[in-house]
């Protein structure tokens, strides 16, 4: 903690904090800023208003934005365009289909993310038909490219950090050789990823992502002007993707916004009420600070001096075994999983199946180390499907579960719920 002290923290990519974090986080950043002499610098092309929630982050001796003149700067420099291509049914896969290849034969690479990995791979696997059995009577007299003279690619949180980073080098150079490309992806693709597309499709979601996808667009300026297409592609329920939920209700509310006052939704002040929507909303405003025990306390609290307290200081009680036990980096219901990607994956499975109760513990933190690159986060629902079909096993020595090769497929698809005939 004594680094964090009379330091400057920059935060990149600040959206992506959990609504559960955001008291924690403010709580923390205050006491760097109030104690510790700290500077923070937060960054993001989609700013939330940190100071709207229960816990806000202190203003006292806060410069505000780092750039003046902010909103002439989104006008001055736009590159892409948000535009609204929702339609009152859903589309369904197929429609989908028929509306991506109607926009691939305008641009050279387009962009298509989605919400749930499923979903991704749904989409893929239909794209992948030959064009005859994709609706594209519409262009097929443009000068655009069909459906065999496009690379797709595929990207979602089933394929290993090495797949995923293989993905992407290849997909980096098929851009730079402007090649035809097609990229179906998850959100994983919105942050932390220097990638530009002459287009893309976004499914309706948060708007912070629909704005983090739309600069995935013309990145670096190479056309006079990009564009972002919008749609409500039907992905079935999200009952357990609350954000998700709450943020396409409120970004459709600030799309009709706009569309009324003819404003572009890039706007911070659009960006702004958008989160003081999301944020106020009695489903979100609830979780700030951590809820556990169904909601009854929260981590927050656990943390915090009640007011009330006597005594000696040391015996004031603040729950740091409980706060930490409550607290969990990744969902409960995930499970990591070693997967057999590529002949390295594979040998470095066939290490750690190999391990007994003499390797040394330098040899097992070793391969433990070299296993981050071939190792996921499945649910419990995807883990429990594979296990019961024989495709997942434990290896006690070292802790570690362990994926059949069977269940892993290393061009595209990443984990299989069913063992690949072909492998057995």
């Amino acid at each position: 903690m004594h680094h964090l002290l009379n330091a400057v923290i920059i935060f990149d990519e600040i959206q992506t904090v959990p609504v559960k974090c955001m008291a924690l986080f403010n709580g923390a950043i205050n006491f760097l800023n109030r104690v510790g002499n700290t500077t923070t610098i937060l960054c993001t092309a989609t700013q939330p208003d940190f100071s709207n929630i229960s816990k806000d982050i202190s203003l006292e001796n806060v410069k505000g934005e780092l750039i003046n003149a902010v909103e002439g700067n989104f006008t001055q420099l736009k590159r892409v365009e948000i535009k609204n291509c929702c339609a009152m049914e859903p589309y369904t896969i197929k429609n989908a289909a028929t509306f991506i290849w109607e926009r691939k034969a305008q641009v050279n690479s387009l962009l298509v993310v989605v919400n749930k990995i499923k979903t991704a791979k749904d989409l893929f696997r239909y794209l992948q038909k030959n064009e005859e059995d994709v609706e594209t009577q519409n262009i097929e007299s443009t000068k655009g490219v069909l459906a065999q003279d496009t690379r797709l690619f595929l990207l979602t949180g089933d394929q290993c950090p090495e797949h995923k980073k293989d993905v992407l080098d290849e997909l980096l150079k098929a851009l730079k050789k402007e090649e035809q490309v097609l990229c179906i992806s998850t959100s994983l693709i919105e942050a932390g990823v220097d990638i530009s597309f002459q287009a893309a499709i976004r499914n309706m979601t948060k708007l912070d992502s629909i704005v983090q996808t739309a600069g995935r667009v013309n990145r670096n300026g190479e056309r006079g002007l990009g564009y972002c297409y919008v749609i409500n592609l039907e992905e079935g329920s999200y009952e357990h993707m609350s954000e998700i939920r709450l943020g396409q209700k409120w970004s459709n509310v600030i799309f009709y916004k706009a569309e009324q006052e003819k404003k572009n939704i890039l706007l911070p002040e659009l960006m702004k009420e958008y989160f003081d929507d999301y944020y106020n909303d009695s489903e979100c405003s609830g979780n700030f600070k951590y809820p556990i025990d169904g909601g009854r306390r929260s981590i927050y609290e656990l943390l915090t001096l009640k007011r009330n307290q006597t005594g000696p200081k040391l015996n004031w009680k603040i729950q740091f075994k409980r706060a930490a036990e409550n607290f969990k980096v990744i969902d409960e219901d995930m499970t990591i999983v070693l997967v057999p990607y590529l002949e390295e994956g594979q040998e470095l499975m066939r290490q750690i199946e190999d391990v007994t109760v003499y390797t040394s513990m330098a040899e097992r933190k070793e391969l433990l180390e070299k296993a981050k690159k071939y190792s996921l986060n499945i649910n419990r629902y995807k883990f429990r499907q594979i296990y019961d079909a024989g495709g997942i096993t434990f290896k006690e020595d070292m802790g570690v579960y362990l994926l059949n090769y069977a269940f892993y497929d290393e061009k595209e698809m990443g984990i299989l719920l069913e063992a690949d005939p072909d492998k057995l």
